[in-house]
């Protein structure tokens, strides 16, 4: 809206003219306007504040809310599920999601631990020329994650709402290993367990010193990566450092374990994370034996000869 008008007559060559000059309207309320901003400011600055410190431990690796499920007639809950229960294979069609979808940091809290999906991924990498050993790729978590610091593992990812198995494996393979999406389309994840409808493994660990607390139906996932996609795997900033290892690396490894996390070598986090590996090798052998390897054919025999 125009201001008041007022006729004002000035000079020009020698000629009085007149014209109609309009005034702003004086601007009321500045200030509630300059209050306005200021909370603007402060509360996107709150929200960024929150984004980064919410995970301290987790920059650079996107982390999505994770949807709660209840597991048949046990429920959602840590304490519905008992320590024996752990590495249970589950059947997935007794799987059914709750109403609520809460952060990966209250599906792990102390108290509020409750039953989430997610994946652990075998990626491995086809044999150097002139070799026979396929390699497994272990990840060293960084020293700033809150859980499990400075252990090895491998690539794992929680699920969003309803999102399958192997589109968590993508994803992972995306956001955790940086590769490009049109090179992760080309790969072929695969799931070690299924045999009888079951698709997941019963995680159930805790992490004490922390106070966290781990309650997962966890699908093993294996997937063998494209010549051309081993030398595109750039970690996230989770990852402090990246190891290839042949099978039996690992089950050295897992027999002789660090006995404490200031010993060098391959750490692992807890008693119950070794167990993980050892079923996961255990299904690797079965689903993806290393062919033409010594190690691996004398395993077999052994194992034909403990049948009989």
């Amino acid at each position: 809206m125009l201001g008041e008008g007022r006729m004002i007559v000035e000079a020009r060559d020698n000629t009085m003219v007149s014209k109609e000059v309009y005034q702003q309207p004086r601007r009321e309320g500045w200030y509630l306007r300059l209050i306005g901003t200021v909370v603007v400011i402060f509360g996107a600055g709150a929200l960024c504040v929150q984004l980064l410190f919410s995970h301290p431990a987790s920059l650079g690796h996107s982390h999505h809310p994770t949807q709660i499920w209840s597991y048949g007639d046990t429920g959602s809950a840590w304490g519905s599920f008992k320590g024996e229960d752990a590495l249970n294979l589950l059947l997935d069609r007794n799987l059914s999601p709750r109403s609520r979808q809460v952060s990966i940091s209250a599906a792990h809290g102390w108290e509020t631990a409750a039953l989430h999906r997610g994946v652990w991924v075998a990626v491995l990498r086809r044999p150097d020329p002139g070799d026979y050993y396929m390699k497994v790729l272990l990840l060293k978590r960084a020293p700033t994650l809150a859980t499990c610091p400075d252990a090895w593992g491998m690539v794992g990812e929680h699920s969003t709402a309803d999102e399958p198995w192997l589109e968590t494996a993508r994803r992972a393979l995306r956001e955790e290993l940086g590769l490009p999406a049109d090179v992760v389309d080309k790969q072929r994840p695969r799931l070690l367990l299924g045999s009888g409808g079951e698709q997941s493994v019963l995680v159930r660990t805790e992490y004490t010193a922390e106070r966290r607390r781990e309650l997962q139906a966890t699908a093993l996932v294996a997937v063998v990566l494209s010549d051309d996609a081993v030398p595109l795997i750039t970690p996230d900033d989770e990852v402090a450092e990246t190891r290839w290892l042949t099978y039996g690396e690992m089950e050295d490894i897992l027999n002789n374990p660090p006995s404490n996390s200031e010993d060098e070598g391959t750490t692992l986090c807890n008693a119950d994370i070794v167990k993980l590996f050892r079923l996961t090798l255990d299904r690797l052998h079965e689903n993806l034996p290393q062919q033409n390897n010594p190690r691996e054919t004398q395993r077999r025999q052994h194992l034909e000869l403990r049948r009989h």
